[in-house]
């Protein structure tokens, strides 16, 4: 049960530290030039490394199906991983961009 707890406790602090509203913390925002996406799996792949088994990731909008394609494999990488889902957040955007990452998102099984 503790395990549970604290995999719903990592993913918190991920979305909060990607997102860009944790300070300090150990991944920071990307850099200007790097693609969002980009950036997004070479953050979930170092949280990976460090040993960190997320079982639910929450992952704001990506436009292109390929990268949430991309995403949605590196959150599956490893042993015994393929059951990990992907929750879309919506950054605040308007409806149609939201629909339209959720148009994006929907044959790869990331979920709203």
């Amino acid at each position: 049960m503790l395990r549970r707890w604290a995999a719903l406790l990592v993913s918190a602090v991920v979305v909060a530290t990607v997102s860009g509203v944790g300070v300090g913390t150990a991944v920071d925002r990307p850099a200007k030039s790097q693609p969002y996406d980009k950036f997004l799996k070479t953050a979930i792949a170092d949280i990976q490394e460090a040993g960190i088994e997320v079982d639910i990731w929450k992952i704001e909008g990506v436009d292109e199906r390929s990268d949430c394609e991309m995403l949605a494999q590196q959150t599956r990488s490893g042993s015994g991983r393929a059951g990990v889902v992907c929750v879309l957040l919506g950054r605040g955007a308007d409806d149609d961009k939201v629909d339209h990452w959720l148009r994006q998102a929907a044959p790869v099984g990331c979920r709203q």
